[in-house]
């Protein structure tokens, strides 16, 4: 069975950045979703399905590539969801990355 995992990017230019990395340097398929409103947000949540979210990766990309190593991930056992959500505030992008946490389907938050 494979891990799911969200990460959570609030700019076209980094998630583009990190798209490009993960699929160059772990070979994962990246599948990335543009969030165009809260409705969307929620619709989302309720769809999906995964045991690890990180959201805003602070220290970058390569901070990102070095979690995602030492979990030996790779293209057979994990999935990678990018969720893009460039035009909200700071506040609703935790509130939602909280919602998720809090969803019965999550077994990490990262």
């Amino acid at each position: 069975m494979k891990t799911k995992i969200i990460i959570i990017e609030d700019s076209m230019y980094k998630s583009f950045t990190t798209k490009q990395m993960l699929e160059a340097q772990l070979k994962l398929s990246v599948d990335v979703i543009n969030l165009g409103c809260v409705a969307d947000m929620k619709k989302l949540a309720s769809d999906l399905t995964y045991e690890t979210i990180i959201i805003r990766h602070t220290d970058g990309v390569a901070e990102l590539l070095d979690r995602l190593k030492k979990r030996n991930t790779n293209r057979r056992n994990t999935d990678v969801t990018l969720l893009l959500a460039e035009d909200f505030e700071d506040e609703l992008v935790e509130k939602f990355h909280q919602y998720l946490a809090s969803y019965p389907k999550t077994a990490q938050a990262a």
